[in-house]
């Protein structure tokens, strides 16, 4: 499998994309221009039983590589807007990260066998996809609540 970065590892971690996206995207474009695009996210066959549980209505978050992007400065203007002061990386949505590792938040429209159809995915075509998560992964449901105790997600 290709790495994402480097001739064996990305810094000291080896990064194995688990697919890639497609959709008409091809060269960069303000985030909020996604909103509407659907894309497939192509899982590579050795990973598709990992994809069982996923629902159709599902909030995903994807971790994707930025593979257009290049250079990785620590202090940029947000958005690329020249007029707004210049404020590091980490506190930016900036493409252009030392890692360059981009994620998504998206929704998860259907699935069909490795392919998933998502909306409003900002990553562009060809993306290799790192990593994909349900949404309530990352904001957990709050322990005490009914659907904490309902819940078939498991750590």
């Amino acid at each position: 499998m290709p790495l994402l970065r480097g001739e064996d590892t990305v810094r000291g971690w080896p990064l194995y994309p688990i697919g890639h996206v497609e959709n008409t995207v091809t060269e960069r474009m303000d985030p909020d221009r996604f909103i509407g695009v659907q894309s497939k996210i192509v899982v590579d066959e050795a990973y598709v039983k990992g994809l069982e549980g996923l629902e159709t209505g599902m909030e995903l978050l994807v971790l994707f590589a930025f593979h257009l992007s290049s250079g990785a400065p620590l202090m940029v203007h947000p958005r690329g807007d020249t007029s707004r002061k210049k404020r590091g990386v980490f506190a930016t949505c900036s493409p252009n990260r030392p890692n360059g590792i981009g994620t998504g938040h998206c929704k998860l429209l259907g699935r069909d066998g490795n392919i998933l159809v998502v909306e409003d995915l900002e990553a562009i075509n060809g993306s290799p996809v790192i990593d994909i998560k349900p949404l309530d992964c990352v904001r957990p449901l709050r322990e005490g609540t009914s659907e904490a105790r309902t819940s078939s997600r498991s750590v």
